[in-house]
């Protein structure tokens, strides 16, 4: 459930807030957790989707002072992008749904289950911002707010202080529960639905548990990252990180 988006000719990085775990019989989510999809490191701003607890390696890792690409993450079950803050610069990519104008020389790039309608709303609009807006009114899986980061003054809205156990527990205090099965569908809060619907019960306890993660499903949670796309990724980061 997310909508990604960087624009090199605007100069943002967006994305919305939202986190999910998706069952046939509902959609799970908790909004506006502070546990962002954006994050800024030496110069650079790294865009994720996908996994929230390899997402939480991710920011471990560029956190913690890296002199190369050693010790890196998986990106195994996400998409990452990686921009230079002040030329806008696209420096790697993986697991984008949609590339424009071309895979080989992307000034564009869209990611997530809003990847499609944001695509659409920035053609037409040239706003990466208004093109997550968008995909939250179209994608059920995208929402909560549209964070940005602009890429040329590093002016942003980000609020990253906690981590994906706080995630975890914000989901169990405040997320949202849409049961798609009923007609018209129905929304209440998991701790409710948890109250008085086993199956929701079980996965909060799986969750609380770790032994199920919260996501910002892509396309690239179920495809492998080839060893031409590890290889790319850490000459990227030791370039950064030298």
């Amino acid at each position: 459930m997310t909508t990604n988006v960087y624009d090199q000719s605007s100069g943002f990085i967006t994305s919305d807030s939202r986190w999910s775990v998706e069952r046939d019989f509902a959609i799970m989510y908790v909004d506006d957790t502070g546990f962002d999809k954006i994050e800024e490191a030496r110069g650079k701003v790294f865009l994720f989707a996908g996994d929230s607890e390899t997402i939480q390696l991710w920011k471990t890792f560029l956190r913690s002072g890296p002199l190369s690409s050693q010790g890196r993450p998986a990106i195994e079950g996400i998409a990452i992008l990686i921009a230079e803050a002040d030329s806008g610069r696209l420096v790697y990519h993986y697991g984008q749904d949609i590339l424009l104008p071309d895979s080989e020389a992307p000034a564009t790039s869209f990611a997530g289950s809003g990847a499609r309608s944001a695509a659409q709303c920035w053609q037409a609009n040239k706003c990466a911002k208004k093109a997550v807006e968008t995909a939250k009114s179209f994608d059920l899986f995208s929402g909560g707010e549209v964070k940005s980061f602009e890429l040329s003054t590093g002016k942003h809205n980000l609020n990253d202080q906690i981590d994906v156990k706080d995630l975890k527990a914000a989901f169990i205090k405040k997320g949202m529960v849409m049961f798609t099965a009923n007609s018209p569908q129905q929304l209440v809060t998991v701790q409710e639905a948890a109250a008085n619907d086993p199956r929701v019960a079980e996965i909060v306890t799986a969750i609380a548990n770790g032994n199920v993660s919260l996501k910002a499903p892509c396309d690239a949670m179920y495809n492998q990252p080839t060893h031409a796309d590890k290889k790319r990724l850490d000459a990227a980061l030791d370039e950064i990180f030298a």
